[in-house]
């Protein structure tokens, strides 16, 4: 939203103008155009931040862990698939999200990917960043399993 293209803008741009042509009854090329002209100018950027503010939330506060563990690639080859589930589950383990309704979510912590689906990765390249509220929480090989690398 800040005018810039990253791995997921063009996805974005798509999800945005199917909806955005649904809504309106414009084309769909018509809707891209409009879309794209929303994140360039940055009024995009401008209405997720009234949205964010009518709800009550407070993007100022928000703090990232210093706490960071960066996972690498176990060896070189291809990005098949990412799961979202188990990246969820992985996350869930940080504590960014809730297991049980009564569980605290710790917004410090999280993943940052560093690859997506298609990309190519030789061994010890790095695939993630975790986010930790410290450095005593254990993991498994399984843990990271939701990142799915072929072999050339």
């Amino acid at each position: 939203l800040h005018g810039k293209e990253c791995p997921l803008y063009h996805s974005c741009v798509d999800i945005v103008a199917t909806l955005y042509s649904m809504a309106i009854g414009v084309s769909i090329e018509e809707a891209k155009k409009e879309a794209k002209k929303v994140i360039i100018t940055g009024d995009a950027l401008k209405k997720f931040y009234e949205f964010v503010k009518a709800q009550g939330g407070r993007l100022g506060e928000l703090a990232i862990s210093e706490n960071v563990i960066k996972v690498r690639a176990q060896k070189s080859g291809r990005i098949d698939t990412i799961d979202a589930l188990g990246a969820a589950k992985l996350a869930a383990k940080l504590g960014a999200s809730r297991m049980k309704l009564e569980d605290k979510i710790d917004y410090r912590v999280g993943i940052m990917l560093s690859v997506t689906e298609g990309d190519t990765v030789n061994k010890g390249d790095l695939l993630m960043n975790l986010y930790l509220k410290d450095y005593n929480q254990e993991f498994t090989e399984n843990d990271f399993n939701f990142i799915n690398i072929v072999d050339f």
